[in-house]
C-alpha cells in the first residue's frame, strides 16, 4: 500500500492548520490551568475542544486567504485588483 505525495496546496494547509492549532492551543491551556485544575481529563478536554474548535474554524480559513493572497503572481493580483475596482 502506498502513501499518496502531498502536494503543494496540502502542505500549505497543514501548516496553517499547525500554525493556528499549536498556539491556540498553548495560550488555551495556559489561560484555563488555573480554573481547571483537578478537573477530570474529559473534562478538561471537552472545554478546550468546546472553545478551540470555533477558533480554529474561523482562524485557519482566514490565514489559507492571506497564505493564497501572498503566493499569487503579480500578474493575478493586478487582474484581481482590477476585476474589484469595477464593480
Amino acid at each position: 500500500m502506498s502513501v499518496p505525495a502531498l502536494d503543494r496546496t496540502s502542505l500549505v494547509r497543514l501548516a496553517a492548520s499547525w500554525a493556528v492549532a499549536f498556539p491556540t492551543i498553548t495560550v488555551l491551556l495556559a489561560l484555563l490551568d488555573p480554573v481547571m485544575t483537578g478537573w477530570p481529563l474529559i473534562a478538561r478536554t471537552f472545554l478546550l475542544v468546546t472553545l478551540m474548535v470555533p477558533i480554529m474554524s474561523v482562524a485557519t480559513p482566514a490565514l489559507l486567504a492571506r497564505l493564497a493572497d501572498d503566493n499569487q503572481t503579480p500578474s493575478a493580483k493586478r487582474l484581481k485588483d482590477t476585476t474589484c475596482s469595477n464593480r
